[in-house]
Parts: C-alpha cells; sequence; structure tokens
C-alpha cells in the first residue's frame, strides 16, 4: 500500500538524541525525507506539541529522556515563523506533557504545582489557570478531543495506569480503559473523527502495543492493534487525516525509532532506522508555509 497523500507532504516532530548530545527536537519532512533539528536547549528538549496553525511549538525542557514524570521541566513554546523561543506557562517546580487545545486557546498540562501530577488548564489570553484534577491522585497525560470539550488523560487511581475522561472544565470525571491490573496503559491520542481513542498499552509479561476503544463502548471494547511483525508499539499520534499513526518503535532493546502503522494494523512502516533513541512523534497540522 501507498502512503497517503498526507503521508507523502506532511511532518513530524520528534524528540532524539542524533544530535551527539542531549534529547532535541527534530522536525521530519515526508516529501525530501529531510532531518531538520528545531531546538537547541542545554538541558535537552522533549514532549513536542503543535499549536493548531501548526505554527507554534510547545516543548518541555530540561529533559535527559524519556520519562513518565519530569521534575525541575518547564513548558516553552518555539515560533517556527520568527525562531525564536520562550515560556509558554509560567514557571513552576515541574510543568510538563503540553497539550495545545483544539481552538489555540488553552494549553492542558501536567504539573506538580501542589506536589504530585495533576492536570492544569492554561487560559492564553487570558493568562488564567486552573486545576482540573483538584484531587489526591495522580492524573498526568492530558489529550483534547476534536471538539475541544473533553479531555483524556492517564490516572493512578484504585485502578493504575487506566485512561480516564473529564470535561473541559474538570467535571465529569470517570474510568474509560479496562486498564490497571496486568495492564498499564499510556499516552492517550484521539482520532481526528473523534470516534475512537488510541492509546499505548504494556500487558504483563508481553510486548508494549496500541489498543483502541470506541468513545461509545465506554471502554468496554478495546481492539489491539498488532503490527504484522513483532515490534513494540508506543506513544502514538494521529495524522491529520486519521489514516496513520505515529508511534515509538523497537525490538529486543535496540535503539528507538519512530514508525508509523495504519489504524487496522496491517501497514507497518520505519520512518528512521539508525542507532539514536527517537520518541514523542508529534503530526504538524498542516506543512510549512
Amino acid at each position: 500500500p501507498q502512503p497517503t497523500p498526507w503521508g507523502q507532504s506532511g511532518q513530524l516532530a520528534f524528540a532524539s538524541n542524533r544530535g551527539g548530545g542531549p534529547p532535541q527536537i527534530w522536525l521530519y519532512d515526508f516529501a525530501t525525507q529531510t532531518f531538520t533539528q528545531l531546538t537547541d536547549e542545554p538541558d535537552g528538549a522533549c514532549q513536542p506539541a503543535w499549536s493548531p496553525d501548526g505554527n507554534q511549538l510547545a516543548y518541555i525542557t530540561p529533559c535527559a529522556g524519556q520519562k513518565i514524570t519530569y521534575e525541575n521541566a518547564h513548558i516553552m513554546v518555539l515560533n517556527l515563523q520568527t525562531h525564536t523561543t520562550a515560556p509558554l506557562v509560567p514557571a513552576s517546580h515541574s510543568d510538563y506533557d503540553p497539550a495545545w487545545s483544539p481552538d489555540g486557546r488553552y494549553l492542558a498540562f501536567t504539573s506538580l504545582r501542589m506536589g504530585h501530577p495533576q492536570i492544569y488548564l492554561y487560559d492564553l489570553q487570558t493568562h488564567q489557570l486552573q486545576n482540573l484534577s483538584n484531587n489526591a491522585f495522580q492524573d498526568f497525560m492530558p489529550a483534547w478531543s476534536p471538539d475541544g470539550e473533553q479531555l483524556a488523560f492517564i490516572s493512578i487511581r484504585k485502578v493504575p495506569y487506566r485512561v480516564f475522561l473529564m470535561s473541559r472544565n474538570g467535571e465529569e470525571q470517570r474510568g474509560f480503559s479496562r486498564g490497571g491490573g496486568n495492564k498499564r496503559n499510556l499516552d492517550p491520542v484521539w482520532s481526528p473523527d473523534g470516534i475512537n481513542l488510541v492509546y499505548g498499552q504494556t500487558p504483563e509479561g508481553g510486548i508494549p502495543r496500541l489498543a483502541s476503544s470506541p468513545i461509545a463502548s465506554n471502554g468496554y471494547e478495546e481492539i489491539p492493534i498488532l503490527p504484522p511483525q513483532p515490534v513494540a508499539l508506543a506513544a502514538p499520534d494521529f495524522s491529520p487525516d486519521g489514516h496513520w499513526l505515529a508511534c515509538e518503535g523497537w525490538q529486543s532493546g535496540e535503539a528507538h525509532d519512530i514508525y508509523l502503522i495504519s489504524p487496522n494494523g496491517q501497514t507497518l512502516m520505519p520512518i528512521t532506522q539508525d542507532k539514536y533513541t527517537d520518541f514523542d512523534p508529534a503530526w504538524r497540522p498542516r506543512p510549512l508555509p
């Protein structure tokens, strides 16, 4: 099967140590098959998150490598038109997991401002900050629904590492995936049509994989996305047209690469195949002007 038109002309941001030092944010262009380094943070950068117009890129620093909790991190923004960087969120002890709302007004993120991971909402116009979690549990990895009305996130509650949903104001928090026990779920992402949630999943004693669950099933219908060959997959992100998932993949402890996989799992294509550690893929909403 041939890539979709978007797959031939789109762009991916991702974190990589291919520059020879700590991880930095890189941009891959499908049309030219070229890599461009976007950040040069002395202490490393990761977790790229695009603004809806594709002209700004949020990321966190410092970043020494892939983690679930980033202590002492803060959120920066790179303007691709002016090539300037600046803090995006008022600095605290630790802010990470940036996620731009579909309308571009809000940034959801995880913070340790209360001493444990909580999901916050920052209004980029009024500069108001709200704790959406507002509880004693560990909530992290927020992901916006396409209509901007809901957030999916991971929580460690009675059942750890389970996908939860809540409204954009933090109300109606409810469990979604059947995670916990012998399965650990991470990195939820919505399909562009809002019908499915896809997330990384690590079965006990098994290979990390991706799983998909229809929103209408309330998490009770879970479908593994199994690649045609045994490759561990994690950290999915949908292409804007919904035809591909970019993800991190690896085999037998080898260096991690970026892959594309079709949502049904039938087609798997490597984007990077080298000695470097590549992670945190994020599709750009549109190519460069």
